[in-house]
């Protein structure tokens, strides 16, 4: 299983909403978690843009960056 952390100032929740400064935690592609970034993570990547999270035709939550999911 590829596990990967995210962090970036904006995160578009699927409702819309904005979170900054957080952490999304993905799993083979599928978005595991969200939380505010509080301290400095281990194994953590800085993406320096808005990342998107939405729900796909599967009804399955992913994240994107650039318009292109995060694996």
């Amino acid at each position: 299983m590829k596990k990967r952390k995210i962090a970036s100032n904006q995160i578009q929740m699927e409702d819309g909403s904005m979170l900054t400064r957080s952490v999304v935690e993905i799993a083979d592609g599928v978005v595991q978690q969200c939380y505010p970034l509080t301290q400095e993570l281990p194994f953590t990547e800085w993406l320096s843009g808005p990342v998107r999270l939405s729900r796909d035709e599967q009804g399955v939550l992913r994240a994107y960056f650039n318009n292109k999911m995060i694996q």
